[in-house]
């Protein structure tokens, strides 16, 4: 019980308190019923006579009912029974009143009959989620049913159908003790797939559904941390951006699937060229960020970047339909060009935006900073065809 109420609090999961209040009236009415809780509980206290085990009986029916409602988790699937159970529970609270101020002939059949049908309703539940296919009802429904023998047994010993022994007088309370921890092993399973569901729903903001790569922010967010560190210790990385440049074709042509499947295997393809320290997120609908860490020379990123390619015009061995991958790729070196991180997005994209389809240069990096009226070096030499063009520094391409 003291678990419970400390995992309520961790987990700020209000079903562990439940439990906790659950487990704790029917530990005291399992010691009102057996003498135990007059003798050592309450050995003084005669003021209700003999009406604390029938009350704490009613109060454990009232506090099992409203655990289980809350542990299936009617609200939202069954309104109507949860409203029935929730009824049910306010209904034993009234009637754990009633022994004080009323006579034992309307007292003992009242909470006869409404431990009775309480402890019924707790397995039609229980058997209900078990046949909709949820492993919580089967162990709700395997903790009820000695309850509901041995409440069946009780009957049957008041009406002289039973003889009293030992085994009929005592079954409530071995039905108690088999009960509660049974309804523990529910609850434990019922917190694992919530906290499942939790940790998927934090995946799903946090990573790309389709790919598995990290989401946009994040990789803006790590971004940020390598620029940052660039200015401050001066270590190098070569951030680049990624284009599926055939994906419309494809999604066109075959079919939303089709170009599923092909974003699927250029991550599989771009996973095998990078270590497990370099980051890579999905950053559009046919884009991918990566930054490669420690990177100081064009030849490591060119290097990938060809080996990208290539693999992207060799389709997979009876793959149908036989579609390539075309890549085109936008690189730059922290070492060469320091700017910020939503500078450097910017300038990758619009070097993407710049290249044709079919271009002859599918990997392009952005210019290093050249001091103003310098004459042109040898990366601009490389490509006159870019050199002649007029164009702002930032989005320069070497």
């Amino acid at each position: 019980m003291a678990a419970c109420v400390a995992q309520a609090r961790v987990y700020r999961d209000r079903i562990f308190a439940w439990y906790a209040m659950y487990a704790t009236i029917t530990a005291v009415a399992v010691a009102a019923f057996t003498g135990a809780g007059a003798h050592l509980l309450w050995p003084g206290f005669g003021a209700l006579a003999d009406a604390p085990m029938p009350m704490l009986a009613s109060a454990a029916g009232a506090a099992a009912v409203l655990f289980v409602r809350n542990l299936v988790g009617l609200r939202r699937r069954f309104p109507l029974q949860d409203r029935l159970m929730l009824v049910l529970g306010i209904l034993g609270v009234l009637i754990a009143l009633l022994p004080p101020f009323t006579p034992k002939s309307i007292t003992m059949p009242a909470v006869g009959g409404y431990l009775a049908f309480a402890t019924l309703a707790a397995v039609a539940v229980g058997f209900s989620a078990w046949l909709r296919g949820d492993e919580v009802g089967k162990w709700v429904f395997a903790a009820y049913l000695p309850m509901t023998a041995s409440v069946i047994l009780s009957f049957l010993r008041i009406f002289g159908w039973v003889p009293v022994s030992f085994g009929s007088q005592y079954a409530v309370v071995a039905a108690m003790t088999i009960e509660v921890p049974l309804l523990l092993v529910a609850l434990t399973i019922r917190s694992r797939d919530r906290h499942g569901a939790e940790i998927r729903e934090q995946a799903l903001t946090s990573h790309d559904a389709l790919t598995g790569l990290l989401a946009p922010h994040l990789f803006q967010d790590r971004l940020r941390l390598v620029v940052a560190r660039h200015q401050r210790s001066g270590e190098s990385a070569a951030v680049m951006f990624i284009d599926l440049v055939n994906y419309c074709p494809i999604k066109e042509r075959f079919g939303t699937a089709v170009a599923e499947q092909s974003l699927l295997r250029s991550v599989i393809k771009l996973r095998r060229l990078l270590r497990d320290v370099d980051t890579v997120a999905r950053m559009g609908e046919a884009r991918f960020g990566v930054v490669l860490e420690g990177a100081t020379l064009r030849s490591s990123v060119t290097e990938r970047g060809a080996r990208l390619i290539a693999a992207g015009l060799m389709p997979l061995p009876g793959l149908k339909p036989e579609v390539t991958l075309q890549f085109h790729v936008a690189a730059l070196l922290l070492n060469e060009r320091a700017l910020e991180a939503q500078q450097i997005e910017e300038v990758l994209s619009e070097q993407l935006a710049r290249m044709s389809p079919r271009t002859r240069r599918p990997i392009r990096f952005i210019a290093p900073e050249v001091p103003l009226n310098s004459e042109p070096g040898p990366l601009s030499s490389m490509f006159p065809a870019d050199a002649a063009r007029s164009r702002p520094p930032l989005t320069a391409v070497g």
